[in-house]
């Protein structure tokens, strides 16, 4: 879904438009914040990886990260996969204090 409302960017530009590159002004964030070696790709994965861990199922996911197509999103379920095996590895664990 796209909201295209003019002068209502996430991202403005300076000539009312938006932003066509953030390399100068992440640059700055992450120099600020102290955290050089994070992407903005990375915030994408996190994010998709606590909607994942929270619940949300994965075609929400692939549309609040704007992908058109499933398989793009499927890439995040390793997150799911992982939340599950630890779920069960917990399990095993009170399991095993029964005996």
């Amino acid at each position: 879904m796209h909201l295209n409302l003019p002068g209502h960017w996430v991202f403005p530009g300076r000539s009312g438009g938006h932003r066509k590159s953030f390399k100068k002004v992440w640059d700055d964030v992450r120099a600020r914040a102290d955290i050089v070696d994070v992407r903005i790709h990375d915030l994408r994965h996190s994010a998709a990886s606590l909607m994942l861990s929270a619940g949300v199922p994965l075609d929400i996911v692939g549309r609040v990260l704007g992908h058109t197509q499933a398989q793009t999103t499927l890439r995040y379920a390793h997150l799911t996969d992982e939340a599950g095996k630890a779920a069960t590895d917990a399990l095993g664990k009170v399991i095993a204090f029964k005996k």
